[in-house]
């Protein structure tokens, strides 16, 4: 990860020009739990990779972006969510065991075989590791002051998000849009969440984030995937 202020960012994000991605700790913990949740998308591995080599890549074709509180929210998380994978694979692995002696025991023409599967663990580690990656090529900044007193009154007047620290997070996003824009950034510039009970659905999402997106021409996508696909559309 490269921290930098507010101001230093959009300083190079301006000398480098390209698409800006930022990642809510949703996006960055889908990638993980592509193994044990149904509604994320299994490509969400491999286009972390991806976004990480247009990262890096010289000249780079995508600035990712985070928040220091993404990041911490991310880590308060990580382990977490690494039990839950862990445990989610162990018992698929004795359930499919068991529906495999059962059919060898009615068919014993089919061999039950072993699925050769790495340990519950080393599958658990190996996927936090892809968001781990994908993070060592994420520009971590923090937001104002401002953004702060921002995040107060939505909490106080119950605009989404509603919760504060997301509050700080999208009101962060929201200051880097608009100084970047100011700046004449014209490439796209990506909200990333999956939070949808909080933001709405995308590509739109809650009446009040589609007011606050407006004005700094931002768009809201659902996961990197799409994020990545949105970012890299040739221009019309």
């Amino acid at each position: 990860m490269h921290c930098l202020e507010c101001e230093e960012f959009v300083e190079a994000i301006g000398e480098s020009p390209c698409p800006l991605i930022f990642l809510d700790t949703c996006a960055i913990l889908d990638i993980p739990r592509v193994v044990c949740r149904e509604n994320t998308q299994v490509d969400l591995v491999r286009s972390a990779a991806e976004l990480r080599s247009l990262a890096m890549a010289t000249p780079r074709r995508v600035w990712l972006a985070a928040t220091e509180g993404v990041v911490r929210e991310f880590e308060a998380n990580r382990s977490a969510v690494g039990e839950e994978i862990a445990a989610y694979v162990a018992t698929l692995r004795k359930s499919i065991r068991r529906v495999s002696l059962s059919v060898e025991a009615a068919f014993p023409e089919h061999a039950a075989g072993d699925l050769h599967w790495p340990s519950s663990t080393e599958i658990s580690d190996r996927f936090l590791s892809v968001a781990d990656q994908l993070l060592e090529s994420v520009t971590v900044f923090q937001g104002s002051r401002e953004c702060r007193d921002k995040a107060s009154r939505r909490v106080w007047e119950k605009l989404p998000p509603v919760e504060y620290k997301d509050c700080q997070i999208f009101e962060e996003f929201l200051e880097l849009a608009t100084m970047v824009r100011d700046a004449g950034f014209a490439h796209p510039a990506l909200f990333v969440t999956s939070n949808t009970r909080d933001y709405g659905k995308p590509p739109t999402g809650k009446e009040q984030i589609v007011a606050d997106l407006a004005p700094v021409s931002a768009q809201y996508a659902g996961n990197i995937s799409w994020a990545m696909a949105e970012a890299l559309k040739p221009a019309a």
